[in-house]
């Protein structure tokens, strides 16, 4: 359970518990100091997870920047063998054929590695989508909840309202009923 979500689980707590207001179903007493709290808490967690997903998202382009700079100093490091051989070996052309290969495998050797540095450049940006819009839906399902409770507190707190004036209607006629006798 993430620290938002822990939050939110004692303000719905907070909220069930509170008594409803005098003559009115739809509002409830709540204490000013103590939803104060919850909120504050809320504005400190809430950019704590928001940093989060940024930095992974961040380490996206750090990833694809060290997969190119690997793959620029293989292509380096096999331009410089290329030159050595040249000059180490007599046969012009025999270094050339082996200096070609090399550039060769260096150049397929960085191309997957920036492939592979791409895909989980794009593995580690969906996750922070998925953990961010996780995030959020339990925000929401957290508001709908409470939501949903209140309105319920309501319509039951209605009923008995109307039950009672029901009663108090009928208790009155019956006694207007007696006094008429």
């Amino acid at each position: 359970m993430s620290k938002l979500d822990s939050i939110i689980e004692a303000m719905e707590d907070y909220l069930s518990g509170c008594k409803s207001k005098a003559f009115s179903a739809s509002k409830i007493e709540v204490e000013r100091d103590r939803m104060e709290e919850f909120l504050a808490e809320l504005r400190t967690k809430y950019p704590d997870e928001v940093k989060k997903a940024q930095r992974i998202i961040a380490n996206h382009d750090d990833i694809i920047r060290e997969a190119e700079e690997r793959a620029h100093e293989k292509i380096e490091d096999a331009k410089r063998e290329i030159e050595k051989m040249i000059n180490e070996h007599d046969i012009v052309k025999q270094a050339t054929a082996i200096a070609d290969n090399i550039v060769l495998q260096a150049q397929e050797q960085a191309d997957e590695i920036i492939s592979s540095a791409q895909r989980d450049a794009e593995d580690i940006t969906a996750g922070a989508i998925s953990y961010t819009d996780d995030l959020l839906s339990n925000m929401e399902g957290a508001l709908t909840n409470t939501l949903d409770s209140t309105q319920a507190k309501f319509a039951s707190f209605v009923e008995s309202c109307e039950n009672s004036l029901k009663q108090v209607r009928a208790n009155r006629a019956e006694l207007k009923g007696e006094t008429a006798e």
